[in-house]
């Protein structure tokens, strides 16, 4: 399914993006707090820009795009926003399954892993997310990397 992306039209920006929400994105950002990481990324219209860019990336990657072949990839791209705002401070609350249970014997390697974090990192650069709360969410993701490896065959 994600194999087909790989030919859409590029992701829009996050100016893009934003100009086509409705007041939904302007409540969530206005209901976490000005100095949360959650803020300092944009909010939900730059988390969804950011992980419809990284789904693009991800659909062009050789390397990884088997591991999202049996994906529901609406599916996954919700709930993928959804944990970027909980692990960001923003008013989510990720109710998905544990890293470790959803990555479960799947066969990645650290060169899976670190291919997925360059496209995130890529795709957060790409919507114009400053340095510093970039480099904020990515340390609180990289927290992450036990998880997901501690059931790797």
């Amino acid at each position: 399914m994600l194999g087909g992306c790989a030919h859409s039209p590029p992701a829009p920006s996050a100016e893009e993006y934003q100009a086509s929400t409705d007041d939904a994105g302007s409540r969530a950002v206005a209901n976490a707090s000005d100095d949360s990481l959650y803020a300092a990324l944009g909010g939900k219209p730059v988390i969804d820009a950011v992980v419809n860019d990284f789904l693009y990336r991800i659909a062009g990657d050789e390397r990884i795009v088997d591991f999202f072949a049996n994906t529901n990839i609406d599916h996954f791209a919700e709930a993928f926003a959804t944990q970027l705002c909980d692990i960001s401070d923003g008013p989510c609350d990720y109710a998905g399954p544990s890293m470790a249970r959803a990555h479960q014997q799947m066969g990645i390697t650290n060169a899976h892993f670190n291919a997925v974090v360059d496209h995130l990192r890529a795709a957060l650069v790409d919507q114009d997310v400053p340095a510093g709360p970039r480099n904020r969410l990515l340390g609180r993701l990289a927290r992450l990397h036990d998880a997901v490896m501690l059931r790797q065959p």
